[in-house]
């Protein structure tokens, strides 16, 4: 038995060929599919059977994908949720404040698709080991007193799955990946890994700094721990924190 078959996606789109099509990608990979047409109806699952992730559509009659994702973290959901979507008035910053863990363009391409729900399947030790060479990758280090400290001046601010940098220079291209070095002083550890920058906030806007919002995509062992110790202590529902 494939261990897909142990996963369950709730698909949520009020089209019925674009659920169908993404029930049948999902499906060919053995996932356990679930079905709505919206984000009442969603919720309506979520609170009664087991899901493991959400693909979504943002834009839908009684209940858009916002009061999809609004509701689920409001009702303290952990299940992932990933919005399809070929219009949205939801920027990218504050779909990944909200705790969206993605956003894909329609018409979707399939196989990008599927490719990140297994990554947000996996446990974070196996979704964020170590597999390519960093020296290969821009750097950006950053010294800073204490997380707690960074994130109070904000610059540097972890959420679930990925964190704000605060950057008063030129700012590194969107979606390459850079190696970030971030010295904690006040521990003398360091979190360390490759990110993909997500968005760029270009001009510095009072109370918000310029600065990138990235994505978690390789984190030492010392990281992940770090990270751990902070999101116990700190709770947010962002994967990217705005500020």
């Amino acid at each position: 038995m494939s261990i897909n078959q142990d996963k369950t996606i709730l698909i949520v789109d009020d089209e019925e060929d674009l659920r169908e099509i993404i029930e049948f990608v999902l499906e060919e990979e053995n996932y356990q599919t679930k079905l709505a047409s919206n984000g009442k109806e969603a919720l309506n699952i979520l609170s009664t059977e087991a899901v493991d992730l959400v693909v979504s559509d943002i834009r839908m009659p009684d209940g858009d994908g916002i009061y999809l994702l609004d509701k689920h973290k409001e009702q303290k959901g952990t299940q992932p949720v990933i919005f399809v979507s070929g219009f949205s008035d939801l920027t990218l910053e504050t779909a990944y404040h909200k705790g969206a863990d993605a956003i894909f363009a329609k018409p979707v391409n399939t196989e990008d698709l599927v490719h990140y729900v297994k990554q947000c399947l996996l446990e974070p030790k196996e979704r964020w080991q170590k597999k390519t060479d960093w020296s290969q990758a821009s750097s950006l280090s950053l010294s800073i007193t204490s997380l707690e400290d960074a994130a109070q001046n904000k610059d540097f601010i972890l959420g679930t799955g990925g964190a704000f940098v605060k950057i008063s220079e030129e700012l590194p291209c969107f979606q390459k990946p850079l190696h970030i070095k971030i010295i904690i002083e006040e521990v003398q550890k360091t979190f360390e890994g490759i990110v993909r920058v997500c968005w760029h906030r270009n001009e510095h806007s009072e109370p918000l700094p310029k600065g990138i919002g990235v994505e978690f995509e390789e984190l030492t062992q010392e990281s992940l721990t770090l990270l751990e110790s902070y999101l116990s202590t700190h709770q947010t529902i962002s994967k990217i924190p705005l500020k």
